[in-house]
């Protein structure tokens, strides 16, 4: 299990704020995140590979493409891990993309450690979900291989304004 970086905020029932793939708790809209800190005890993890966690980096899958070294259900039991370390017993969990998928991991695996769930942005695994013919093409818009190196700001904006409005 990885050491994750977090960030405590506040005081009062503890809320734990699961970012999605490639965000850190600094990515958190301080609009959502100021309120939430008034009345709770409000953790933000940086997830594996993310902001000031620990780093794998790719590996190689069995076809040769790029694969991470863990899953996520490595990635729910480090978020347990956290909570067994700040001796939380039982928190509220927001997701947020991926990080409604580890927090929807958590409540069937370890369901009396979470108080609520919050998803957001995120689906339970479903084979397929519909969205409009402009997201998908967004979605699967050429990315350059470095592209965390050396961001496609131009294909961000364009995927914010889809998904933001």
């Amino acid at each position: 299990m990885a050491a994750l970086y977090h960030e405590a905020i506040g005081d009062g029932p503890t809320v734990v704020a699961i970012q999605g793939l490639a965000q850190q708790l600094i990515d958190w809209p301080r609009a959502l995140i100021e309120p939430l800190a008034g009345g709770h005890r409000l953790i933000l993890p940086d997830n594996r590979d993310t902001g000031l966690s620990p780093k794998f980096g790719p590996c190689r899958s069995t076809d040769g493409g790029d694969a991470t070294p863990y899953a996520l259900t490595d990635m729910a039991a480090d978020i347990v891990a956290l909570l067994d370390r700040l001796e939380i017993a039982q928190a509220h969990l927001v997701g947020h993309s991926m990080g409604g998928a580890i927090a929807q991991i958590i409540a069937t695996t370890h369901p009396g450690r979470v108080l609520s769930l919050a998803c957001l942005m995120s689906s339970g695994g479903q084979p397929r979900i519909d969205a409009s013919p402009e997201l998908m093409a967004a979605l699967g818009a050429e990315r350059p291989a470095d592209l965390l190196a050396t961001p496609d700001i131009a294909l961000f904006v364009r995927q914010a304004a889809l998904f933001d409005g």
